[in-house]
């Protein structure tokens, strides 16, 4: 195109062909279980502005405590610098990059590959997208860090069993779960489906060696055909053999004879 030659503008036909065609394309993510994905990230959005509108810093609201009072399940309100259990700590640019960039890829390999994989992989990276990308927002815009609300434990517990987490860190752990055990279980699944196929070819050869098995039993019964035929005609010429004198007969025969000499 010459470098005066006007850009050719969109047509309201091609607007409204391309909007339809993004339309197709997002209801067909949605039915594929694409809103998992969505309720995962916005409820993890909604509740971390909650909970930072209703609770002081350090707050705490225990939900389910032992019998000695200790907390098992509660709310509160903590910002995270670093990532778990307090690893990269004030690396906020650094976790807010990595977040975006393993979300970017992540979208990128869920569009180019979407029809082509199995369910397990999906909704597994469903859950790991709102993970990365819900954290992300909170690193990106938040100085303060990550809103962490979810209490599990007490000091009572081993460190690696105490934590507070939010909906995104849920979200991104139960989609590497998901992942791990649904490519296991497709694994399986294939590997049954090639076991089935190989007896299927091993009973299509067994079936083709008895289909040539007749053959043979023919073979056989031409000659046994061949025997017979040899021993009718065997005993056809025997009965046509003359059938031979008794001594008693012939000594008559020659008496009879000699008197007819005298």
């Amino acid at each position: 195109m010459a470098a005066n030659e006007p850009r050719p503008k969109l047509t309201r036909e091609a607007v409204r062909r391309t909007t339809m065609t993004a339309a197709k394309s997002f209801l067909h993510f949605i039915r594929k279980g694409g809103y998992v994905l969505f309720i995962a990230f916005f409820l993890d959005l909604i509740t971390k502005l909650a909970f930072q509108a209703s609770l002081e810093v350090g707050e705490r609201i225990p939900l389910i405590s032992d019998a000695d009072g200790n907390n098992i399940l509660g709310l509160t309100l903590t910002y995270n610098t670093g990532m778990g259990y307090g690893f990269l700590e004030g690396q906020r640019a650094l976790l807010a990059t990595l977040s975006g960039v393993a979300g970017a890829i992540m979208v990128a390999y869920l569009i180019y590959h979407f029809d082509r994989k199995s369910w397990p992989l999906r909704y597994g990276l469903y859950l790991m997208i709102a993970g990365c990308f819900g954290n992300f927002i909170d690193r990106a815009f938040y100085p303060q860090g990550v809103i962490d609300w979810i209490q599990i434990g007490n000091s009572y517990w081993p460190s690696a069993f105490t934590f507070v987490c939010n909906i995104a860190d849920i979200a991104l752990t139960a989609g590497v779960i998901v992942l791990i055990v649904g490519l296991i279980v497709v694994y399986a699944k294939e590997e049954i489906r090639a076991r089935k196929a190989q007896a299927v070819r091993q009973e299509n050869s067994a079936s083709e060696t008895m289909k040539d098995t007749p053959e043979e039993v023919t073979d056989t019964s031409e000659d046994e055909d061949y025997i017979d035929s040899d021993v009718s005609a065997l005993d056809s010429a025997l009965q046509e053999k003359p059938e031979e004198k008794k001594p008693s007969e012939e000594r008559k025969d020659a008496d009879d004879a000699s008197e007819k000499r005298d």
